[in-house]
């Protein structure tokens, strides 16, 4: 019997993930587990192995789980790894956003490039999720999530309008994700001027390591007003 042939508006890239996301979630041809906490994630090794350093070589290099069925994943958040493993099966980056009152509107309002609110407790929610998708994709070397979660971390960070909120940022990136200072930076120049007036700000300057030449650097390569700024407080 001949099938009906059936057009499709959606690219192939879509079709794959559509139907590793429908595998996934169903944990059909599943041959390995991660355990973190009481969670299990029932996955594919070649799922990982394909996108993830780190997997790629648990599996195929002389480490133990090569011929094991499972690994337990210590110290690591059930949440992050879970979201971490939903964007590798279906490529889109959506991370989970603590869902507070105030943050439940995170993904919306990041979401609308012209939104003028100060949505701050949401903007807040979603950087610390970011923050800790680009920790998970730089400790298990998935490029792609560390790209996406970085972009997404840039584009919550501009929309902060609070300048204590922003500081206590930079602290904690300065402290725990170095990678991201460029982006923080670069978000601190779109805010110099005002920054510049706030003792906090001028404290951590000389305090914190490298801080001064990131903000100097990013003065330099975004924002030419900015250079006028810095040179005025100067």
């Amino acid at each position: 019997m001949e099938m009906a042939r059936v057009k499709y508006s959606v690219t192939p890239n879509m079709q794959i993930h559509e139907g590793l996301a429908t595998i996934y979630e169903s944990g059909e041809l599943a041959d390995f587990t991660v355990i973190v906490g009481d969670t299990q994630f029932n996955v594919s090794k070649i799922i990982l192995a394909a996108q993830s350093g780190y997997f790629h070589s648990m599996f195929l290099g002389k480490w133990k789980e090569a011929t094991a069925t499972n690994v337990t994943l210590v110290d690591e958040d059930p949440t992050a790894i879970s979201d971490m493993l939903k964007f590798l099966y279906t490529g889109v980056y959506k991370p989970t956003i603590p869902s507070t009152p105030e943050a439940q509107i995170a993904t919306t309002a990041l979401a609308t490039t012209t939104d003028s609110g100060d949505n701050t407790e949401a903007n807040k929610a979603a950087i610390v999720a970011h923050m800790t998708q680009y920790i998970v994709g730089d400790k298990f070397f998935i490029p792609a999530l560390r790209y996406a979660s970085k972009k997404a971390f840039s584009s919550a960070v501009d929309k902060l309008r609070d300048h204590a909120v922003l500081l206590d940022l930079l602290e904690e990136v300065y402290a725990s994700v170095p990678d991201l200072r460029t982006a923080a930076a670069k978000c601190m120049v779109r805010h110099l001027e005002p920054l510049l007036l706030d003792e906090r700000f001028k404290k951590m300057m000389v305090e914190v390591d490298g801080l001064a030449v990131d903000i100097c650097g990013a003065v330099l390569r975004y924002d030419t007003h900015a250079r006028t700024s810095l040179s005025n407080a100067s």
